[in-house]
This record gives C-alpha cells, sequence and structure tokens, in this order.
C-alpha cells in the first residue's frame, strides 16, 4: 500500500510525487544516470561503471515488495525530474527504522519544493509501516542538502570519515536522522 499521489503547484508546472511503477524503469534509469554522471562525489554508485544505473537495475527495484522499499518520483507533463528511494532496514530489531538514498532532483526544477514533497511521500510511507527513525548519509561537501535535511526534521548524529571515494579523493559523510 502506498501513500496517494501528491501534487505540486511550481511556477514551471503541475508537478506528481508519486511512486515508482514498473513502466518508469527507462526513465528511472535515465534519470539515475544524470544523477551519477553530474554529481560523481554524492552517490556511492559509479556512473563510469553503470552500478544501480541499468534499465535492469530500475526494473528490479521498482518491482520490490512495496512494504519493504519504495521510489517516489517527482514528474511533470510525464517527464520524471526528482526521486528518492526508501527502504526498510532488515532485520527483526532494525525494522522500525527506514534508509533514504539517490535523492536528486534536477538542477532547473531545485528551489521549488520538489525535495519537500518527495520527503513528504517518504514520511507518510513510513509512518504507514510504523517506522520511527529515518536515516541517510550526505557528503559534507554539500551544504544545500544538508540545510535542507536539517529543514526537513534531520539531524546529524555522527559523521563517516572517507564514506565516498571519487577520482581519487576521498569525501567524508554527515549521518543524520529524523524521529517520525
Amino acid at each position: 500500500m502506498y501513500p496517494p499521489n501528491h501534487t505540486l503547484s511550481t511556477p514551471k508546472g503541475t508537478v506528481t510525487i508519486r511512486p515508482g511503477v514498473t513502466g518508469d524503469a527507462v526513465q528511472l534509469s535515465e534519470l539515475r544516470q544524470e544523477a551519477l554522471r553530474d554529481n560523481p562525489t554524492v552517490y556511492g554508485s559509479s556512473y563510469d561503471f553503470l552500478e544501480n544505473c541499468t534499465p535492469e537495475w530500475a526494473l528490479k527495484v521498482l518491482s520490490e515488495d512495496p512494504q519493504e522499499n519504495c521510489i517516489f518520483l517527482a514528474e511533470c507533463d510525464h517527464e520524471l525530474l526528482g526521486m528518492t528511494v526508501i527502504r526498510r532496514t532488515h532485520g527483526h530489531k532494525v525494522r522500525h527504522q527506514a534508509n533514504l538514498f539517490g535523492v536528486f532532483v534536477r538542477p532547473d526544477w531545485r528551489g521549488l519544493g520538489i525535495v519537500d514533497g518527495i520527503f513528504a511521500a517518504c514520511f507518510e510511507w513510513a509512518r504507514m509501516r510504523e517506522i520511527v527513525i529515518l536515516k541517510l548519509g550526505v557528503v559534507t561537501t554539500n551544504p544545500a542538502a544538508v540545510k535542507a535535511y536539517q529543514r526537513l526534521g534531520f539531524n546529524i548524529f555522527g559523521t563517516e570519515p572517507k564514506g565516498i571515494l571519487s577520482a581519487g579523493v576521498y569525501y567524508d559523510e554527515y549521518l543524520m536522522a529524523k524521529e517520525m
């Protein structure tokens, strides 16, 4: 069971926030490739090796159990422009937690409240599953993302040294959490 679709009115048009479906696989793959290619320091997967960004990967992820995992997408006029994955933590003692990752909004759509809308859908998905802690990681060199996550109620609870290695450079990641 998924939360209902949400819509946002923006100066660029009406944006729909919704769960991904298998028919989104090709567009999701293209969006993910764009995210990895244009932002290599903020994701653990690599565009150069096509990690976690092929249509086959997208179809697999979009087909997973909706009680355990969901990709929320933002779209306008049938074009995907943003995404975030929420995944319940596995293990009997930690099922009250979920992780958010793969957050991306196309640059020309940033600053319009799309991340807030996607995260609102993730929060609702988590509440429906009695998840009480949400976690995410963000590179310390991305202050705009850190500020957005703090505005959405996430707090830094630690730093993972050298969490990302990109082009021979290590990047630390803030570990952030939000109690629901």
